[in-house]
């Protein structure tokens, strides 16, 4: 590896091509099963450094994800507050009739309306 490629200045994705490439870089059944092979043969401390460097940039992954996901709820938050903005500005504005243009709808008289007391007079249960 040159110095111009050092595996800090490489991102994620391109430190594990680097690191990682011939393993990564399986098309078929025997190149698999030599990749294996060659995990498998390896010292316990390198299987815990490539398992850690691993999860070391799954990290970086899912930081990515999050700052993506957390854009997205920014944009949704704009989106629905234009929407009530213009909901509430497409909402016609009711004024306050005054009393005098209120004018009153005729009662019907029910059939039974002349045969009853008038309310509030009672007299008492006397007949």
């Amino acid at each position: 590896m040159s110095k111009s490629q050092r595996p800090g200045a490489l991102t994620p994705s391109q430190q594990a091509s680097v690191f990682y490439g011939d393993a990564f870089d399986v098309h078929d059944e025997q190149a698999r099963d030599l990749s294996a092979g060659e995990w498998f043969e390896s010292h316990a401390s390198d299987q815990r450094f490539v398992l850690a460097h691993l999860l070391f940039l799954m990290i970086f992954v899912l930081e990515g994800i999050r700052r993506v996901l957390l854009d997205l709820r920014d944009r949704a938050d704009d989106v629905v507050t234009l929407l009530e903005v213009g909901e509430a500005a497409s909402e016609p504005e009711v004024d306050e009739l005054p009393e005098e243009a209120v004018v009153p709808l005729p009662v019907e008289p029910t059939p039974d309306a002349d045969n009853r007391e008038p309310e509030g007079e009672d007299d008492g249960g006397a007949a």
